[in-house]
């Protein structure tokens, strides 16, 4: 499988790592929508709002994980993906199949 050609990870490393690639991610959206004259400060409250979510998130997620076992981890990680792959491939399914070209 595709899965066993990604070298082997802890759940810790495999987390961390994402998160710092949506930092990145996110951090160059910011800069991108910044230079294309989005106004971020009507937004102030909600990314505000935001930013404490995700904190809390992280914490509560981060206590979550060190509590997981490897192996259920694992399971669960492959489980997750394969239902969110199956429903985004009905969603599109159905906007072909109503043809509204629209998710």
């Amino acid at each position: 499988t595709l899965l066993s050609k990604v070298p082997h990870y802890s759940r810790m490393n495999l987390i961390s790592t994402t998160a710092a690639c949506m930092t990145v991610q996110h951090g160059a959206k910011v800069i991108v929508f910044g230079t294309a004259g989005f106004l971020f400060a009507p937004w102030a409250p909600f990314l505000i709002l935001s930013l404490g979510a995700s904190f809390l998130g992280t914490a509560l997620g981060a206590k979550i994980l060190k509590r997981l076992d490897e192996q259920f981890f694992r399971q669960a990680l492959k489980w997750v993906l394969t239902a969110l792959a199956v429903y985004l491939m009905g969603l599109a399914l159905l906007s072909i199949l109503s043809g509204s070209g629209e998710f």
